[in-house]
This record gives structure tokens, sequence and C-alpha cells, in this order.
């Protein structure tokens, strides 16, 4: 502030002492103070523009810079100036606040959790063993991995939903894999992302996806991918600049970024950007482009159109969301059915699953209750061994472990994630919320008020207290891993 106080007052004095000398004023006329006013709108309406960035909904941030999958190369283009006084205003959270056991004994609690599926080691089932149920007909399939934007489980027929707003999704349920009892790990397409690709849990305020300098340092399925001969893609149709996902993405693996801003800008129809009946072509287009290449892809895509304001064609319901999932749903199940023709369908595994859920109904999908957090997955495509309904609580942030050990590949670097078909795997979902931290087990579920030190829900009393320990457990887990990065 000093500094800054300094600088300014130094042109200040030079203007005031020297500027009368020799440039005397002149008479002012009423035209020409018009056209000073307009001279400030104008040139501070560009000035602020430049600041912001963009006009769209994605804000200027250290990851828009980041164009390489070579990471010395991000951050050879960074702005040093932007990045600390960026850094200045981000306040970090503090350890302190989640600290609800001693260390040791939160470590000790972690490990007996993700042995047992109890942190006091009570052992709700068997510990798991070497063994995996195998799903897949082959171990190198090719992935397409679809990020369903705002899909509650509440709006799919087949999980127990509204019924009529998901036929397509219900019709491949049938012969594929649904996972009926999967819980998101936030509630915001940033933290969703994160957990879906890098195992890694949701922070209740924060958002480790915003910090560029952590992000680093995160495990992701694409770097795992890659190492195995994968070659690695993803597409949005909208900003991937947007809370720092691109720098995230390069980060963890990807080796090609496709967003908004390869689109014709006549298909920006969406005001996030380009509709799911448009970008799910160019996904169709791009893997029959990877098949030809001879060696195994992975290709993920995030949907756009089933976020708020819900603006897309179908004309389906007269609820904007519902009238959304329909449209997405539909778009999902032309996709599919195209990708049935190709000669790879035998060696291909689409995934569907869900950023996170979404408030419906409005009454019943509270922050406070786990129907907020209900979501799909589905593994569907010509790599299927055979169909089945999972049924056992698993959690968003397991999808990573379970895939790789599918493909016989090392996921040990993901603590936080599950294999969820080794026999003997605990299952339980974690999640949060701004000062809720919550815990599905298969006799129940609660949520625990971090703040107010108390549960706020649970079904299942006996076991209450435990559940909300487990959730501290976690919370913390989390927290201190975050911190420390």
């Amino acid at each position: 502030l000093v500094l800054f106080a300094v600088f300014a007052l130094i042109p200040a004095y030079a203007l005031r002492r020297f500027h009368r000398e020799y440039f005397p004023l002149g008479q002012a006329t009423r035209l020409y103070n018009i056209i000073g006013v307009w001279k400030l709108v104008v040139g501070g309406t560009l000035l602020f523009l430049m600041i912001r960035g963009s006009v769209g909904v994605a804000t200027l941030n250290v990851g828009s810079v980041f164009h390489s999958p070579k990471q010395l190369h991000n951050q050879a283009a960074v702005n040093p100036c932007f990045s600390f006084l960026y850094a200045c205003m981000r306040s970090e959270e503090k350890l302190s606040d989640y600290q609800f056991m001693p260390t040791e004994e939160c470590h000790a609690a972690f490990e007996r959790l993700h042995r047992y599926g109890s942190s006091d080691g009570s052992g709700m089932q068997e510990a798991a063993s070497d063994s995996t149920e195998m799903v897949l007909t082959t171990d190198r399939p090719n992935i397409i991995l679809i990020l369903m934007e705002s899909f509650s489980a509440n709006a799919v027929g087949c999980l127990g939903g509204t019924t009529g707003h998901s036929p397509c999704i219900d019709t491949l349920a049938q012969g594929g894999i649904l996972f009926s009892n999967t819980y998101a790990s936030s509630f915001r397409t940033d933290r969703g992302t994160v957990a879906t690709l890098s195992g890694y849990p949701s922070q209740p305020h924060s958002s480790i996806i915003k910090y560029p300098d952590k992000v680093r340092g995160l495990p992701g399925l694409a770097a795992s991918l890659r190492a195995a001969g994968y070659s690695t893609h993803h597409l949005y149709g909208g900003d991937a600049d947007f809370t720092n996902v691109r720098s995230y993405l390069y980060a963890t693996g990807y080796d090609e970024i496709t967003d908004v801003s390869n689109f014709p800008i006549k298909t920006r129809l969406s005001k996030w950007g380009t509709p799911d009946h448009i970008s799910f072509p160019r996904v169709l287009d791009d893997c029959r482009r990877l098949e030809k290449q001879g060696k195994p892809y992975f290709y993920s895509y995030l949907t756009l159109s089933s976020h708020e304001p819900f603006d897309v064609l179908s004309r389906h319901d007269n609820d904007p969301y519902l009238n959304s999932v329909f449209y997405t749903d539909s778009c999902l199940g032309d996709f599919v059915h195209a990708m049935e023709q190709s000669p790879e369908w035998k060696n291909t595994l689409i995934i569907a699953i869900s950023d996170h859920g979404y408030p419906y109904p409005a009454d019943k999908a509270l922050p406070d209750h786990p129907d907020r957090y209900k979501i799909l997955m589905l593994w569907t495509g010509g790599a299927i061994r055979r169909p089945m309904v999972f049924d056992k609580v698993v959690s968003q942030s397991d999808l990573p472990a379970t895939l790789l050990a599918q493909l016989g590949l090392p996921h040990g670097e993901m603590k936080f994630s599950k294999n969820i078909f080794r026999k003997g795997s605990p299952h339980f979902a974690y999640f949060s919320f701004p000062s809720l931290a919550g815990l599905a087990t298969p006799l129940g579920t609660t949520i625990y008020n971090f703040d107010s030190k108390t549960i706020v829900y649970d079904d299942d009393p006996a076991h209450a207290e435990q559940r909300a320990g487990d959730a501290r457990v976690m919370l913390q887990s989390v927290m201190e891993d975050m911190l420390s990065r």
C-alpha cells in the first residue's frame, strides 16, 4: 500500500506542478465536456474487459495461458505479476478449521476406514483381497468418458427417479453396468471433474482446481492411461478456462483439449457455449479419427445443455430442468447408436457419469438430504462382459481406481479412490457441501454439520455417531492433503 501511494503521488505531483505551466487550459465548451465523459465511459469499459479477460462466463485466471501438455511451457507463459496478485487475493483455508482429532489418530482411522469400512476397525465387511471381478472383455479398450452435467438420479427412470425423461439411458442400462447407488463428491462441476478424473474428493468451501500450483501434483486418470500407451483427449462445448479447468487437464495428463474456441461462432447458441446436439457429433468424428491411428484412446467429454438456464431445443416437459435432461439423454442415445456402427465397437467402453446432482425435486433434494448427491453412473459399450446392476454404495471418486484395476494398471497414488470390484472392498461414499460432510454406507447415511457440530440428517440412528466420526476422518484427511500440496 505504501509503494502504491508513492507511485500514485509522483505523477499526481508532476501533473499539478507542470501541466498548467506548459499546457494552459482553454475555454471548455459544453460539447467538449460531453465528449470527455464518453471517453471515460468507453475507456473504462475497455479497461474492465481487458482486466476481466473476456465477455464470457469465464474470467481471466492463471490457467488461461496454459496451452501445452508440457508443464514447463505453461509455467513460462504465466505472467509473474498477475500470479503474485492472484495469490495475494486468494486466502487459503487453515487446517485448524478441520482438525477434529490428532493427526496420527486421523491417519490410523483413515487406513482402517479404507480397509474395513469403519474408522474404529469394527469391520462392516472382510478386508479386501487382491481378487478383482473383471467386467470387461479386454484390458485395452478405447474409453469414452462422458460427464453428464447436473444429471441427478432423481431425474433418471432406471435409478428410481421420475420416469419418462431418460428413455435412452434406461435402454442402455439394460445392456450395460448400471451403478444404482452412486454418490457425487460435491455439488459443482469443478469439484466433480477432479473427483471423477483424479479420484480426489471435494472440499466443502474451496476447490483445489482453482489452485494451479496444487493441481500439478494431483494424480490423473489421463496420465495413468497415457503412460500405458493411450492418447488422451478432452472436449467441452464451453470455455475450458472456466475455474482453471484447462490448467488442471494439462497438468493431469491430457494431450489435446477442445473447447468452444474450436467451434464456429454460429454454433454458440447457449449461454455456456455450443449445445450438446452439436458437440456430441464432434466427439463422434474425433473418435472415428482416433480409431484409425492404431492405438487406444481415452476421450472425456463434458456436456453443458443440462446446466442452468437450460436453454435447449426440445420441448418435452414444462419443467426446464427435466426438459434439458430429456434433450441431453436423446443426444447421448444418438451418439451411442452411431458408435455401435463402428468396427471398433467391441473394443469400446463408454462411461456416462454425472458431474454432480441437482436440487430436483426442490422440496426433497436439499443440501442436508442424501438425494441431493445421488447421481448416474453407467458403463456401456461392446467391451462390457455382461449386463448387471451394481447396487452397492459407490462414490464418484471411486471411478479412476476401479477403471485402472480393470485394465491391470496401478492406482496406488489415488489414495482416496477405491476399486469397488475388488473382493471385500469397503463400500462407502463421502461427500461435502459448505459446512456439511456426509457419509453413505450400506447401513445408512449421515450428514454432519461441522460448524455447528451437529448431525443434520440420519436414517440409521444406531450407527449415526460412527458415520459422523468417519465423515470427520475423511474431511480432515482430504483437507490435510489439499493444504499440504
